[in-house]
């Protein structure tokens, strides 16, 4: 019989902290889906996936880009 067992932690930091990990997680998240979307679009189009490098080379581009 297979037994699982799950944990959970928690991080106690100041508020700073926890605003600086929030906003980490929300750019890697806007970064994420913004890949995800070039690349699903690419597909659509039939060309191939851009590889870690090209999107990298982008990263600089999309970060001059406004969000609003």
């Amino acid at each position: 019989m297979l037994i699982r067992r799950g944990c959970k932690f928690r991080l106690n930091t100041s508020t700073a902290a926890e605003a600086l990990s929030r906003q980490f997680g929300g750019c890697n998240r806007f970064i994420w889906k913004k890949a995800l979307a070039l690349q699903k679009e690419m597909l659509n189009n039939k060309q191939s996936c851009l590889s870690y490098g090209k999107l990298c080379t982008l990263l600089p581009v999309w970060k001059k880009e406004p969000t609003f």
